[in-house]
C-alpha cells in the first residue's frame, strides 16, 4: 500500500496510477522532498505521516544536529489560495506560541516547487484518542493530568488572542512518562483565529489576510471544525474566543469520561444542531458501568452549557474546576495521587492491569467496558516530581546540578598545552585547540590558563561580542586594552604617542580618536601593526614571566579582529608569548596553523565516565562529548525516561521541561546574548520578574551569573535554544530587545531586524554592513551579510512583504556574486550570478548588471568566449533596458576583454 503523492488516497503497490484522482505514483524514493533542504539548513530525511492537509517528514537541522518535522502541503492544495492562506495562517499563529505544552513552530516557507511548508517540534509520543483506544478509561489522575496541561496551553494561546478551533484528543499528542504520567504537547493550530481585537471576545471575526493580499481568510458565518468537538457559537459561525475551546475541552472530557462524545448523528450537519438544541446527557446514564464520579459529571455537563456565560470562563478555571472534582472524587490527597495500576472488567469484575487491553478471565474488551479506577487517596503521588513542568526535585540535586564536571581525559591536551608554553618563553608559540562544539576546548583552555596565572604570567582573554552580533573589532579592542593596560573608559590619544607610526594608526582606527578613515587594505595591516605593539609593551609588563592571549570562539568573532589575530599569527613579534585559540573543527579561521600548533578534541572514552552514568542512561563503550555528559547528568538527575539520543535534542527536551516562565527566560537570555539583567529580563518578558525562573535554571545549570552578566552557558545550548524559540516568539523578543537598544551598533540593529523587524528593514541594514565590512577590510564579513540579505529576499518571493522581492533578489545576487569575485572564489560567483540569471526578467537593467558581472568573472577565470557573450548579451539588454548609466561600464569591460 502507498499514498497517492497528489491526493494522499492509499493505493495498491503495483498500480502506477491513483484510483482517485489519476495522478502517477511515485515511490518513497521519488519523493522529491525526500533528501532536499530547506532555507534554514533542514535536511528532509524520510516521510512520517500523511494528513488532510498536507505530508509530515522527518528532517535534520545540519547545523546543529537536531531533529525537527516539516510538514508540506499537498501538491493539489498548493494552487488553492484559501488552503495556502490557511496553511500559512497556521504558521503565523502558532510560531507566536512558546508554551511547554504546545508544539513550537521555528520556521516556514515554501519548497523549491512552491509547496507552503513548516518546521515544527519533532514529537515521538501518541495522540490522546489512540492511547484512550488502546489503554480503556483513564485514571482520574492521568486524566486530570492531560487536561492540565492542555489547559495551560491553551491559557498562553489565549492570552495572546489565538483560538484552537479544532481541539480534539487526534490533536493532544502524549508521551509517556515512566512515572505513569504523560507530557502533553497541543498541535494543529490549523484552524487558529488571531483575533483583531484580543481584548474584546466580542469582537468581530473579520479573520487575518494572506500577506500580500487584500481578501481576508476567512468571513464571518464560515464554519471551520470537527462537528463532534464544535461549540455552538462555532457551529452558528459566530464570532469565537477562548470559552469555544474550552467547550471543546469539555467534550473530550466528557469522551474519556463516557467513551463517547456527547452528541453524534450520521451527518455533520446534524451533529451541530444537536450542540446547538441538545442538552448533554449525565455521563454516569451514558456509561453506568464506568463508575464516573458525580463531580466530574457535573463538570462535564457544566463545561457544555449552550451559552458562553453559563460556562468555565478561562483556562485556569476550568483547571481549578477539574482540581475540586479529583479532590470531592478521591478526597484532599486526590490532586497528587498516582494513577492506579489496575482496574475493573465490566463483564467479570476481575481486576487488570490498567494498560491490558482484554480481560484475562473472559475475554472481554478492556478499552470499551472497564470502570475508571480511584487509587487510595492516602497514596503518595510521583507526580510532583516526574511532572515535566516542574523544577529539579530537592535542594541537593540542585546543587549537584550545579557543580561543574570534574575535566576528563584532559592529561594529554594538557602537558601538550604546557610544552607549547614553555615554547613560549623563548618567542611567540601559537596553540590552537580545534573540536566541535561541546568537546570541552574552553574546559581545557581555562585549567591551562589558571595554572599559568598562579605562576604570575599576564593573561589576557577574548572572545564574542556579549551580543553574538559579530561587532566590528570587538574582541582586538578588548585584547588590546588588556595587554596595554588601558581600562575600559574613554581612551586618550596620547595614550599611543610611542608607538610606531603604522600601529598608532591603527589604535586610532580602532579606538576612533581620529575621524580620518583608512582604506582597507591600509586599516587591516595597520590593525596588525597595533595588535604586534601591544604585544610588545604586554611583554615588558610581564617580564619575567609571559604573555598569554587567550582567544575562545574564534570561529564566532568579529572578522576585523579574526584578519588581525591571523596577521600577527603569520608574522608574530619577537616576545616571550604564547596565543592560545579555540574553534571548532569545521573551520580555519586564523589561517594555516603550522605543525605541532593544533591540539583536537574528541569524544570521551566511556571508561572516562563509566562510573558517573547508569547503563540506562548510556550503552557501555558509548564515546561521548563532555557537554553531552554533563547534559546526560542532568537528564539522570531530573527524569528517569530514556534521554534523546541526540545532544541538540537532549538540550531541547530538557529546555521543554522547564516551567513556562523558565522557558520564556531562558529564550530571552539566548535573544539578549552575555550581558543580561534581570532588569533587561523583566523588560524582554513584560514586566514578569524572572528571578524565580533565573534560579530553576541556575538549578538546571542552563544559567549561569557572571562578572559581566547572566548568560546561558554554553554556545551550543545558547545556539540550540535560540533555533528552538518558535518564529513568532523569537521576533517579539527581539522587537522587545531592539527598544531597549536604540543606539546599537549596525551589525546588532541587523540581527534584531532580521528577527524582528521588517524585511525591507533588515535588507537596507545588511547591504549597509556588507558596505561597512569590506570598507574595514573583511571581506568574508562582508560576504557573509550579503549571503543573509540574499536568502531574506529570496523568502520574501512567497512571503509578500515586499512589493517586488525578485528585484531585491537579483540586486543581492549581484553584489554577493561580485564580493565573492574580489575574494577570488570565481566558481562560487558564477554559481550565484547563474542563478539570478534565471530570474531575471527578460528586458530588465537587473539583467544586464548580472550579464555584465557575469562576463567580469569569465574573463578573470580565462574564458573569453564565454566573457563575450555574456558581455554582448548585456550591452544589448541595456539598451533594451534604456539602462544608460551602466554602459560606460559595459564599454571598460568590452575594452578590457578585448585586450585580454
Amino acid at each position: 500500500m502507498v499514498c497517492c503523492p497528489q491526493c494522499s488516497a492509499p493505493c495498491d503497490a503495483e498500480h502506477r496510477f491513483c484510483a482517485s484522482c489519476g495522478a502517477p505514483l511515485a515511490g518513497p524514493k521519488e519523493d522529491p522532498v525526500i533528501g532536499a533542504t530547506l532555507p534554514g539548513g533542514y535536511r528532509v530525511t524520510h516521510l512520517v505521516g500523511v494528513g488532510g492537509m498536507g505530508r509530515v517528514y522527518c528532517a535534520e537541522q545540519v547545523a546543529l544536529g537536531r531533529t525537527v518535522a516539516v510538514k508540506v502541503v499537498h501538491p493539489h492544495l498548493s494552487d488553492d489560495e484559501v488552503a495556502v492562506a490557511r496553511f500559512l495562517n497556521e504558521a503565523r499563529a502558532a510560531s507566536r506560541l512558546s508554551h511547554p505544552n504546545s508544539v513550537a513552530i521555528f520556521d516556514f516557507g515554501r519548497t523549491v516547487d512552491g509547496h507552503p511548508y513548516l518546521v515544527m517540534e519533532y514529537l515521538r509520543g501518541r495522540d490522546l484518542r489512540r492511547v484512550a483506544e488502546d489503554e480503556g478509561p483513564l485514571p482520574l489522575n492521568r486524566l486530570v493530568d492531560i487536561l492540565r496541561q492542555t489547559l495551560a496551553a491553551l491559557a498562553e494561546a489565549h492570552a495572546l488572542g489565538i483560538v484552537h478551533r479544532d481541539l480534539k484528543p487526534d490533536n493532544i499528542v502524549l508521551e509517556p512518562l515512566r512515572s505513569g504520567m504523560d507530557f502533553v504537547k497541543v498541535v494543529d493550530f490549523g484552524l487558529a483565529k488571531i483575533l483583531q481585537d484580543g481584548s474584546n471576545p466580542g469582537a468581530p471575526e473579520s479573520g487575518v489576510a494572506p500577506t500580500g493580499t487584500a481578501a481576508p481568510l476567512t468571513q464571518p458565518g464560515l464554519v471551520c471544525g470537527t462537528p463532534e468537538y464544535m461549540s455552538p457559537e462555532q457551529g452558528r459561525g459566530d464570532p469565537l474566543d477562548g470559552r469555544s475551546d474550552l467547550y471543546s475541552v469539555g467534550v473530550v472530557l466528557y469522551e474519556l469520561l463516557a467513551g463517547r462524545v456527547p452528541f453524534v448523528a450520521d451527518t455533520a450537519t446534524k451533529t451541530l444542531l444537536l450542540h446547538l438544541t441538545e442538552a448533554a446527557r449525565d455521563p454516569r446514564e451514558v456509561a453506568p458501568d464506568r463508575a464516573i464520579p458525580a463531580s466530574f459529571a457535573a463538570l462535564a455537563v457544566r463545561s457544555l452549557a449552550k451559552t458562553r456565560e453559563a460556562r468555565i470562563q478561562t483556562a485556569r478555571e476550568f483547571v481549578e474546576a477539574l482540581d475540586r472534582a479529583l479532590e470531592q472524587a478521591q478526597g484532599p490527597q486526590a490532586a497528587e495521587a498516582p494513577p492506579a495500576a489496575n482496574t475493573r472488567c465490566r463483564v467479570c469484575g476481575t481486576t487488570s492491569p490498567v494498560r491490558q487491553k482484554f480481560c484475562g478471565d473472559c475475554g472481554a474488551s478492556m478499552a470499551a467496558t472497564g470502570a475508571i479506577a480511584q487509587a487510595p487517596a492516602t497514596t503518595p503521588s510521583p507526580e510532583s516530581q516526574t511532572r515535566p513542568t516542574t523544577p529539579p526535585r530537592v535542594a541537593q540535586a540542585a546543587e549537584e546540578s550545579r557543580t561543574p564536571l570534574p575535566l576528563l581525559g584532559a592529561d594529554d591536551g594538557l602537558r601538550w598545552l604546557d610544552a607549547r608554553y614553555h615554547e613560549g618563553g623563548a618567542m611567540l608559540a601559537a596553540a590552537h585547540l580545534v573540536g566541535e562544539a561541546g568537546s570541552g576546548k574552553t574546559r581545557l583552555m581555562t585549567e591551562a590558563l589558571a595554572r599559568w596565572a598562579a605562576r604570575g604570567d599576564l593573561i589576557v582573554t577574548a572572545g564574542p561580542d556579549p551580543s553574538w552580533a559579530r561587532i566590528a573589532d570587538g574582541a582586538l579592542r578588548t585584547v588590546i586594552r588588556g595587554l596595554t593596560g588601558v581600562g575600559s573608559g574613554v581612551v586618550e590619544p596620547r595614550l599611543w604617542e610611542r608607538a610606531p607610526a603604522d600601529a598608532r594608526a591603527g589604535l586610532h582606527a580602532l579606538f576612533e580618536t581620529e575621524e580620518r578613515p583608512l582604506p582597507a587594505g591600509a586599516r587591516r595591516l595597520a590593525l596588525a601593526e597595533a595588535l604586534r605593539w601591544a604585544l610588545e609593551q604586554a611583554g615588558e609588563r610581564a617580564a619575567p614571566g609571559l604573555v598569554v592571549l587567550a582567544i575562545d570562539d574564534l570561529d564566532l568573532v568579529d572578522g576585523t579582529s579574526v584578519n588581525a589575530f591571523a596577521d600577527v599569527l603569520a608574522e608574530p613579534p619577537v616576545v616571550p608569548a604564547v596565543i592560545v585559540a579555540t574553534y571548532s573543527r569545521a573551520s580555519a579561521p586564523a589561517g594555516e596553523p603550522l605543525p605541532g600548533e593544533v591540539w583536537t578534541l574528541g569524544a570521551l572514552s566511556y571508561r572516562a565516565f563509566a562510573d558517573r552514568l547508569p547503563p540506562r542512561i548510556v550503552a557501555p563503550g558509548t564515546r561521548l562529548l563532555p557537554l553531552h555528559l554533563e547534559q546526560l547528568l542532568a537528564w539522570a538527575r531530573e527524569s528517569a525516561e530514556p534521554p534523546p539520543a541526540r545532544l541538540a535534542d537532549l538540550i531541547v527536551a530538557r529546555a521543554e521541561r522547564l516551567p513556562a516562565e523558565a522557558l520564556h527566560t531562558l529564550q530571552a537570555l539566548a535573544v539578549w546574548g552575555d550581558d543580561a539583567t534581570v532588569e533587561v529580563l523583566r523588560a524582554m518578558l513584560g514586566g514578569v520578574d524572572p528571578r524565580g525562573a533565573l534560579d530553576a535554571l541556575a538549578a538546571a545549570n542552563l544559567a549561569l551569573a557572571t562578572a559581566t552578566g547572566i548568560r546561558v552557558p554554553h554556545p551550543l545550548i545558547r545556539r540550540v535554544v535560540f533555533a528552538s524559540i518558535p518564529a513568532g516568539r523569537k521576533s517579539d523578543l527581539f522587537t522587545a530587545a531592539a527598544r531597549l537598544r536604540p543606539d546599537a551598533p549596525l551589525e546588532l540593529r541587523a540581527r534584531q531586524a532580521i528577527y524582528g523587524g521588517s524585511t525591507f528593514e533588515a535588507l537596507a541594514l545588511l547591504d549597509a554592513l556588507a558596505a561597512r565590512r569590506a570598507s574595514q577590510g573583511d571581506f568574508a564579513g562582508s560576504v557573509g551579510a550579503l549571503r543573509r540579505a540574499l536568502d531574506l529576499a529570496r523568502r520574501e518571493l512567497h512571503r509578500g512583504e515586499l512589493d517586488d522581492p525578485m528585484t531585491a533578489v537579483l540586486v543581492f545576487a549581484r553584489k554577493l556574486g561580485d564580493a565573492l569575485a574580489a575574494l577570488g572564489k570565481w566558481s562560487d560567483a558564477e554559481g550565484v550570478l547563474r542563478e539570478a540569471l534565471d530570474g531575471a526578467p527578460p528586458a530588465s537593467e537587473q539583467r544586464a548588471h548580472v550579464l555584465g558581472a557575469l562576463a567580469h568573472v569569465a574573463k578573470a577565470r580565462s574564458h573569453p568566449n564565454d566573457a563575450r557573450r555574456y558581455l554582448e548579451e548585456a550591452i544589448r539588454v541595456a539598451r533594451q533596458s534604456d539602462a544608460r548609466e551602466l554602459m560606460p561600464m559595459l564599454e571598460r569591460l568590452e575594452k578590457d576583454i578585448a585586450v585580454a
